[in-house]
């Protein structure tokens, strides 16, 4: 709703619990009127769209914390579902037994009017991710961090020791309404050769290497392995126009050589290409994210 009002485009992947809701209150509201039993069954049959809700906004919360907050956050979701579950079944026999005599019905008009609420709360999630998405995509840069990274010394050179330490990057992290850019190391994207690799057509070439997105689970075909966050960063709008390599993921996060998850798609999550949009940090929730699921989404260069 919020999303419409901003003259948003609702992100694609809310559609599924958006739709799932108002099938619930499109469910009650022709059991208020029903008088026929064919009325019924076509109201039961709408109804049970809403199992596609809970799935996806499971899937979205998991997104949202952390892998040691799964444990209290799905207890907690648990028991409020249990005795809301519960709360509504003595609420709607004590509306029942009071309207009884004027309006049966009316029992179910008003849970379809509560139904509005969880809609408006996945209009309200839908356009914070939307700009959280497009404030990552503005504002966000992987930058030097002066205590973790430096460059080599001329000396260092000589000596053939690279004393660059070796970490693993964190990505940007929203705390409300703060964008914090985490440490992350960066690299200079610029061309370093005028070697241009020849690639697949699904591949971006890139400085004599070849890159490729697949839903392959972190793992890369031979020749090739996990590229970093940071190279992503430099050619992540080259893969408008590809495709998967072979399989069409089930995450939007994209699993790197770095730890965390970085960098997402919006529009084109786990939907078959050609991509229409680039990968970018932060995208789809993909922050500071740690996902393995069977066809995690894959970043993966040429050795």
């Amino acid at each position: 709703m919020l999303t419409a009002l901003c003259k948003e485009s609702f992100e694609r992947t809310y559609w599924s619990p958006a739709l799932g809701s108002l099938a619930v209150i499109v469910n009650l509201i022709i059991l208020s009127f029903a008088k026929k039993i064919w009325l019924v069954y076509i109201a039961s049959c709408i109804g049970s769209l809403f199992f596609i809700t809970l799935p996806v906004l499971r899937s979205k919360l998991t997104r949202m914390i952390e892998v040691d907050e799964y444990a209290i956050v799905f207890i907690g979701a648990g028991v409020i579902e249990v005795l809301g579950h519960s709360g509504l079944g003595i609420a709607g026999n004590s509306i029942y037994n009071a309207s009884m005599n004027f309006f049966s019905g009316l029992v179910f008009i008003v849970f379809a009017s509560i139904g509005l609420l969880p809609i408006a709360l996945i209009g309200y999630l839908a356009f914070l991710e939307r700009h959280a998405s497009k404030d990552s995509n503005v504002e966000a840069r992987l930058t030097y961090d002066e205590d973790m990274v430096r460059a080599p010394l001329l000396t260092d050179i000589i000596s053939g020791v690279n004393k660059v330490p070796l970490v693993r990057p964190m990505c940007i992290r929203y705390f409300q309404w703060t964008l914090k850019p985490a440490k992350i190391i960066a690299t200079n994207c610029t061309t370093t050769t005028s070697i241009v690799a020849a690639c697949q057509s699904y591949e971006v070439s890139w400085n004599n290497h070849c890159y490729y997105l697949d839903g392959s689970n972190g793992s890369c075909i031979t020749g090739y392995s996990l590229a970093t966050n940071a190279v992503l960063n430099c050619i992540n709008s080259l893969f408008i126009g590809k495709n998967y390599r072979n399989t069409t993921s089930n995450d939007c996060c994209i699993w790197t050589a770095d730890t965390y998850e970085c960098f997402g798609f919006n529009v084109d999550c786990n939907n078959p290409g050609p991509f229409t949009e680039a990968p970018i940090l932060g995208g789809a929730n993909c922050i500071n994210q740690v996902l393995r699921y069977s066809q995690q989404l894959t970043f993966c260069g040429s050795d």
